[in-house]
């Protein structure tokens, strides 16, 4: 009987490890998955402030392009005023 004991003993302490083990590893599963959650988060967190950037970027060059276009126009406008500024003034003088 006392040898029936100790397997009796030796199997439930390991079964018990293994219930323990199993229960360790169930833990470190779902910090496994809640890392790997956090880190799809972030991924999309930077994918979103990415496309944001990439959209920005898109505005602010054609809001560079709009007032070079705008200089571009009052450039020409200010060069066409002093030319007929220039032949007025040569005509008035012959």
């Amino acid at each position: 009987m006392g040898v029936g004991v100790m397997i009796g003993a030796t199997l439930l302490g390991g079964y018990l490890q293994g219930r323990a083990a199993q229960r360790q590893a169930n833990a470190q599963a779902a910090q496994a998955q809640a890392n790997a959650d956090i880190a799809y988060n972030n991924a999309q967190k930077l994918q979103e402030q990415g496309e944001q950037q990439a959209q920005n970027n898109e505005i602010n060059e054609e809001n560079k392009r709009r007032k070079l276009l705008q200089l571009q126009g009052q450039q020409r406008a200010s060069v066409g005023k002093a030319h007929h500024h220039e032949r007025q003034c040569a005509g008035g003088n012959g």
